[in-house]
């Protein structure tokens, strides 16, 4: 083998390692990136955030805009502890009442479904993601 040829082959190979480290970094830096910003957004207090970047309240309209934000984001987080308490009881409600009706076969389908969606792989299946964490008390901050 000469030298120019494996020059040659050890520059491809350099070329092919470089392409597939990009691929995997890219990939990981842009999934943390989403994920941090779902998880941003799923912030009740968040509002606050976006709300900076549209009215750029001036310094002395901070503190009563910070009132109004956390008087509405304690509601925002109480409503959505209640939507999620009665889907999960409709959801209940709706297997109860689908219970009689199906197979055994069926029932055992709708079960799996039901763990698989629960249970989910983040990037597997028609929903990426795993489930997402329970809510708990956001950060006090509403402006950075």
């Amino acid at each position: 083998m000469t030298t120019q040829s494996k020059t040659t082959i050890i520059l491809i190979s350099i070329f092919i390692i470089g392409f597939l480290l990009g691929i995997v970094v890219d990939r990981t830096f842009i999934e943390h990136q989403m994920k941090n910003r779902v998880t941003r957004m799923r912030n009740p207090r968040m509002i606050g955030h976006l709300l900076e970047r549209v009215i750029q309240p001036t310094p002395e309209q901070r503190d009563k805009i910070e009132k109004v934000l956390k008087k509405y984001s304690d509601k925002l987080i109480e409503k959505r502890h209640i939507i999620m308490n009665e889907s999960g009881a409709l959801m209940d409600s709706l297997r109860a009442e689908l219970e009689p009706i199906l197979t055994d076969e069926q029932k055992r389908r709708m079960e799996e479904h039901r763990l698989r969606f629960k249970t989910r792989e983040r990037g597997k299946g028609k929903f990426p993601g795993p489930m997402r964490p329970p809510i708990g008390e956001p950060p006090v901050e509403f402006f950075r």
